[in-house]
């Protein structure tokens, strides 16, 4: 496949919120009446600004210049709560100031996407989003400053935005971190070449061609090396089918010269798959009706709590022909496919490495119906250059409650 070469595009800013306070209501007002989050007696104290300082309805406006209010994440409103609670236990001070760092966090992760275009040669250009957070100011510290930064590559054919606060809360962690979307995601743009490639190849390839560019792109852009510094190193993360994306990468010797630590978080590929028709939804699901049920129930159902971590926002304002979608949804089913299908990507003479020193963790999480990587974990752990760590919950935990695996690797 020829070299790829990329440019970095600049469109206009992503939906945001509202400038210079401009129609900034508190989320909580002295002595609103808030039932089951905070006593009488601390509300009555609170100022006018509120621990998150922005407002619950955020104005955005789309790409079509459409312009209407947003929800704030349901992930915001899981910490809001929390700092809430922080602040009702008296420290107060520390809420407002994990507030304020969220939001700003937030806020960047709304505004600051950028458009990265990798020239695939014969297969032409592809397009996706990405995004380069840094930690707040209140969030640094000497030891994750000293860490190199965390490319994250996503689940199948996603935005940005579908991946919930994992990478949002390694920020607040003090990490700083860039995630790429797919070619063939909502906001991308994916040539028939390109999804006719994804049909013929065995390997998670184009995909992997695709993200080996755009890392490249983005870390010798000017602009990102500005804000972060020269990229001699990373930590290379991948989830569900970034996963397998992620383990190609880690088998390439020029690029995995650069990788100090990987994270390979549900992986797929681990046990063969065939699709079951559920007609109330209108599509192939990879399980079978009682388990993808029984996902629903953990992931919604069940953890009303959990659910509202999730950080995904809708984008009804974008407009796409339906040749757009045709294309785009080719190379979706295309690499679906190669999902449900078992590779052994865990054996030792697949040659995974990163450099010396580092580490392969690869985060199996007990209830993931979608991909049963915890049938092969033992498979997984008989080679010695994989670190296998095991954690409770479904597939898509991880993107709403994340704490446990960055406790883990970050």
């Amino acid at each position: 496949m020829a070299e790829q070469t990329g440019e970095v595009l600049q469109k206009q800013s992503l939906p945001q919120y509202p400038q210079n306070g401009e129609n900034v209501r508190p989320l909580i007002e002295p002595g609103e009446h808030i039932p089951g989050f905070i006593p009488d007696v601390i509300k009555k104290h609170l100022p006018q600004k509120s621990l998150l300082s922005h407002p619950s309805a955020i104005k955005t406006e789309g790409e079509n210049g459409s312009v209407k209010g947003e929800p704030r994440p349901m992930a915001l409103r899981r910490i809001r709560r929390e700092l809430v609670g922080l602040a009702k236990k008296g420290f107060r001070q520390e809420a407002v100031l994990e507030g304020h760092a969220w939001d700003e966090i937030a806020e960047r992760f709304l505004t600051e996407q950028q458009d990265i275009s990798v020239d695939m040669g014969e297969l032409g250009v592809q397009s996706a989003k990405y995004i380069v957070l840094t930690p707040p100011e209140s969030r640094r510290t000497e030891v994750q400053s000293a860490k190199p930064p965390i490319f994250l590559i996503p689940g199948i054919s996603l935005d940005l935005e579908n991946m919930g606060i994992l990478l949002q809360k390694a920020v607040f962690d003090g990490r700083t971190a860039i995630m790429i979307g797919y070619p063939e995601s909502w906001r991308g743009e994916a040539t028939d070449k390109f999804g006719e490639a994804t049909e013929q190849l065995k390997t998670y390839e184009p995909h992997t061609s695709f993200f080996e560019g755009a890392i490249k792109t983005i870390s010798k852009n000017p602009r990102v090396i500005e804000k972060i510094g020269e990229v001699s190193e990373m930590d290379l993360w991948g989830f569900s089918t970034g996963a397998a994306i992620t383990a190609e990468l880690l088998r390439k010797k020029a690029f995995r010269s650069q990788v100090a630590n990987a994270v390979l978080i549900c992986p797929p590929s681990c046990v063969d798959r065939k699709m079951t028709h559920i007609p109330i939804f209108n599509q192939d699901i990879p399980v079978s009706p009682k388990q993808f049920i029984t996902e629903l129930l953990d992931s919604t159902l069940a953890n009303l709590t959990d659910t509202a971590k999730r950080n995904v926002s809708n984008r009804e304002d974008f407009e796409y022909t339906a040749d757009h979608r045709r294309r785009m949804t080719r190379t979706y089913n295309a690499l679906r496919a190669k999902t449900l299908k078992r590779t052994d990507w865990w054996v030792e003479d697949k040659d995974m490495q990163v450099k010396e020193g580092g580490k392969i963790t690869v985060a199996i999480y007990k209830g993931d119906h979608m991909t049963e990587a915890i049938k092969v974990a033992d498979k997984i752990r008989a080679n010695p250059n994989l670190d296998v760590q095991e954690f409770a919950g479904a597939h898509e935990r991880c993107l709403f409650d994340p704490e446990p695996l960055l406790k883990a690797v970050v």
